[in-house]
């Protein structure tokens, strides 16, 4: 028992280590979550508005109902909305290019 919660204690230290190396190398070289953004102004402001009115429907269900056990699918069905809206105003901007 403690030499497993030992062997636990040194793969987490490791992951951590080799984790932060991993993001400072993204960071310096523009790649994943620091890659510049390739959205469109148009889709940048579709996403910050969607994901707002989002955010507000599920507070809004959420406390004027109390039925927190349920309400937190409106982020399912929110992020497979999104998806195909994002789908569609891509088709539309390379229709147009």
């Amino acid at each position: 028992s403690d030499l497993m919660l030992f062997l636990i204690s040194i793969a987490v230290g490791l992951f951590i280590w080799v984790g932060v190396q991993w993001a400072s190398m993204e960071r310096l070289l523009r790649e994943g979550d620091f890659a510049p953004s390739k959205q469109s102004p148009l889709e940048n402001t579709i996403t910050t508005v969607y994901w707002l009115l989002v955010t507000a429907g599920y507070l809004t269900w959420s406390f004027a109902s109390d039925s927190w056990g349920i309400s937190w699918i409106l982020w399912i069905i929110g992020g497979i909305l999104f998806a195909a809206i994002r789908e569609i105003l891509h088709y539309f901007e390379n229709k147009q290019a």
